[in-house]
């Protein structure tokens, strides 16, 4: 089983690597916001998305930049579930699995 683990950056991110025993119990892979600070996936398959703030008006192209990322991480990856603690830009990731009827 994949598993796709997808959190937006700071607190949904640390929220989410309490989940690391799980991580390396299958065969999984973390997405999350691109940000200045570095994050901690140590070995793990990891893919990164424009970070989006609904107050700012780039905020429609940077989510279509990110719907278009999520597609080529799913065409890569086929996750068989998604395992999601962030918000805006792990959305259109989230979106593109139950397209595909993923859970």
């Amino acid at each position: 089983m994949r598993i796709c683990f997808a959190a937006s950056s700071g607190g949904h991110l640390a929220e989410l690597m309490l989940l690391r025993p799980l991580m390396e119990c299958y065969d999984s892979f973390l997405v999350t916001e691109k940000t200045s600070y570095k994050i901690d996936a140590q070995d793990m398959r990891c893919y990164f998305l424009a970070q989006i703030n609904r107050r700012e008006r780039s905020f429609i192209p940077r989510l279509i930049v990110n719907t278009f990322r999520s597609l080529k991480i799913y065409m890569a990856e086929r996750p068989d579930v998604v395992v999601c603690t962030g918000v805006l830009a792990t959305v259109p990731l989230c979106l593109i699995c139950k397209l595909f009827g993923k859970n």
